[in-house]
């Protein structure tokens, strides 16, 4: 009788064993089975995410549809060039105010960025502007990553004063107010869209304002505006600061710098005369938009060069 109930007991203690066992691995299946879960989703909202990063950066991009370059007829050489351009089949809508331009020839390599078309001014209010100390002026005209500095002028254009802008990577600058200031009280002084220049490159356009009547010689109490683009916001090869920007025109479409489905902008660049395209020059350019795939031209200049206007590419 003893052996029979030590052998139920047995059995009976076997049974909860195996009943435990049994719970720990329908656990331990659960555990895993919730983990093999959660990494799978994590993984398939990856897998989506990069498939459609990928989608985007194939798809998303600029067609030209057309390469124009404006001759020198008399020297023979291209120095104005012009894109027609519109969006790729599918892409997204391309700001082109973080898109840039490489420009390559055998001797050149540059890089442009849209020119400020929208006239986002840097707005300097001055006081007792004088032609002793240099001041701060808060801006970086030449892009060089540091600020730089003006002061007034003096007899810069005969008796004429002028306002100096020191460039740290260009040097001194001037734009004349066409007023003599040595002998006040002087009139009001209006000056509109003056490009700041030397050597033939741009670096802003001054909008100067002083009230009337300037009682201290060789003082300027004034308003300076100084802007990348002129005030009347034409886009067009006279106003494009050569080599280090493109300005836009929109041909189809509205005049921001997004460009969306259905819109053709143009895109105005220009080299200095010096860097001017020669008969059987070769190039190479690249349209890189933020996010998108690059678009990349390659071509050469015709071997006689006898109109006003050629067709680049295609070719």
């Amino acid at each position: 009788m003893f052996f029979r109930m030590s052998r139920s007991r047995k059995k009976a203690v076997m049974g909860v064993e195996t009943l435990i066992i049994f719970i720990a691995m329908i656990l331990v299946a659960a555990v895993a089975a919730a983990v093999i879960i959660r990494t799978s989703g994590v993984l398939q909202e990856r897998a989506f995410a990069v498939s459609g990063q990928t989608r985007k950066r194939l798809v998303t991009g600029l067609e030209v549809i057309e390469m124009l370059g404006e001759s020198n007829t008399t020297a023979h050489t291209i120095a104005n060039i012009e894109f027609s351009i519109r969006l790729r089949s599918g892409s997204t809508p391309i700001n082109l105010r973080t898109t840039q331009m490489t420009f390559n020839t055998q001797d050149l390599a540059l890089t442009a960025r849209l020119q400020n078309t929208l006239n986002e001014e840097y707005n300097i209010s001055l006081t007792n502007l004088n032609n002793t100390l240099w001041q701060y002026l808060n801006n970086d005209l030449d892009e060089d990553g540091l600020n730089d500095y003006m002061r007034l002028g003096v007899n810069c254009t005969g008796a004429n004063e002028c306002i100096e802008f020191n460039l740290t990577t260009v040097g001194i600058l001037n734009v004349s107010l066409g007023k003599d200031l040595e002998t006040p009280p002087v009139e009001n002084i209006s000056l509109n869209s003056v490009p700041v220049t030397k050597n033939g490159d741009i670096y802003g356009y001054s909008v100067t304002k002083s009230p009337n009547n300037q009682s201290a010689k060789n003082s300027l109490n004034t308003t300076l505006n100084i802007t990348q683009f002129p005030k009347d916001n034409v886009c067009n090869y006279q106003t494009v600061i050569p080599e280090r920007y493109y300005c836009i025109v929109a041909r189809l479409g509205n005049k921001d710098s997004v460009l969306e489905y259905g819109e053709v902008y143009i895109m105005k660049f220009r080299l200095k005369e010096s860097n001017a395209l020669k008969e059987e020059d070769t190039f190479q350019i690249n349209i890189i938009p933020k996010e998108g795939s690059i678009t990349y031209l390659a071509g050469s200049i015709p071997d006689v060069i006898n109109d006003r206007k050629l067709i680049l590419w295609p070719a």
